[in-house]
Parts: structure tokens; C-alpha cells; sequence
């Protein structure tokens, strides 16, 4: 397992550009006690914070978009919904597995070292055909945007609770879906 995660968009843009590839990495912070992601579209280049309450918030509103976008879930009876998303994040996260390029993680890391990191204290999350618009704010009206398709909402959950994981946060019940199957009762109880 590595210190970082990333997750490498197949398509996205900014609003009113050619197409070009967004770039999420992020990290646990222990002296922070944040996860720290570094985030590229194109020739852009951000470095963000993010609060254990901001990270519940996110994970959350990507769960349910997830669901409510699902095409298969959609089309699956109510008490299956649940499952079919979950087997549609666990493709998009192995998915994810064999796209990470160190190099790529290291260039995007070295860009943003020379740029401040900005405290997100708000997250827009919102449909723009053919994806998804993803806006961290900050204050001062300070602001990152990344254009991301379906299966990058994925990814991102997938980074997300990985580094929760990380750092200790317990966050599994921000997306009920996401947790392990409860161990079943042991014969001493």
C-alpha cells in the first residue's frame, strides 16, 4: 500500500476547454491530522486540506450520487440497490489499482509543493453532462474545480476512505454501502 492514492480521470475538463485528464492524489497528514490532496487538470495544479467532518460530508454526498446515478441500480429491486453499487465502486477501485503511476503522483506532488494549500470548507459536488463537477472552496472565495466522469466519483470515494482508514477516523458508517458485513455473533455470546 502506498502513502497516496490517485486517481487519474479517462476524460473532464474544466467548463470550456478541450478535454484533458484530472488528477486527484491525496495523503494522510499526522501533524495536520488532514487529508492532504493534491489535484490537477491539465496544466492546473491545487493543494488541498481536508477536515475529518468535511471528508464525512464528501464521502457521504458521493455515496448517494453514486446510488442515485447508478443506471444497474436503478433497474435492480429496492433491497438490492445497495449491492450493485457496491460491486460497481469495488470495479471502479480495482480499476484504479492498475492506473496508479508513481511518476505521474511524484510530478503532480513536486507542482504543488510550489503552490499554498488551500483549507476546503465546502464541497459542490453537482451533474454537468457528461459528468460531474467537483468545486472545493475555500475562504476568500478561493476555489478548485475538476471535471470528473461516473467511475471517477468512484475512485474518489475509494481515495477517500482509504486515507479515513488511515488515519484512524472511522467513517464507515458515513457510507453504510462501503463497511464490511458484520461478523456474525460468536458461539460464547
Amino acid at each position: 500500500m502506498t502513502d497516496s492514492d490517485t486517481s487519474t480521470a479517462t476524460e473532464g475538463s474544466p467548463t470550456g476547454t478541450a478535454a484533458a485528464a484530472a488528477t486527484v492524489s491525496f495523503a494522510y497528514s499526522t501533524a495536520e491530522d488532514r487529508i492532504i490532496g493534491v489535484l490537477g487538470q491539465g496544466e492546473a495544479v491545487a493543494r488541498v486540506m481536508l477536515t475529518r467532518r468535511l471528508v464525512r460530508q464528501t464521502m457521504a454526498r458521493l455515496a448517494q450520487l453514486l446510488e442515485r446515478s447508478s443506471p444497474m441500480a436503478g433497474r435492480a429491486p429496492a433491497a438490492m440497490r445497495a449491492d450493485v453499487v457496491q460491486i460497481e465502486h469495488q470495479s471502479a477501485v480495482a480499476q484504479l489499482a492498475t492506473r496508479r503511476g508513481e511518476a505521474a503522483v511524484q510530478a503532480l506532488n513536486a507542482a504543488a509543493r510550489r503552490t499554498p494549500a488551500l483549507l476546503v470548507t465546502q464541497v459542490n459536488l453537482t451533474p454537468s453532462p457528461p459528468g460531474f463537477l467537483l468545486m472545493l472552496g475555500g475562504a476568500g472565495g478561493q476555489s478548485v474545480t475538476l471535471r470528473l466522469q461516473w467511475r471517477d466519483l468512484h475512485r474518489l470515494l475509494g481515495a477517500l476512505r482509504q486515507q479515513a482508514r488511515k488515519a484512524e477516523w472511522d467513517l464507515a458508517d458515513a457510507v453504510p454501502w462501503l463497511a464490511p458485513p458484520s461478523e456474525p455473533p460468536s458461539a460464547n455470546s
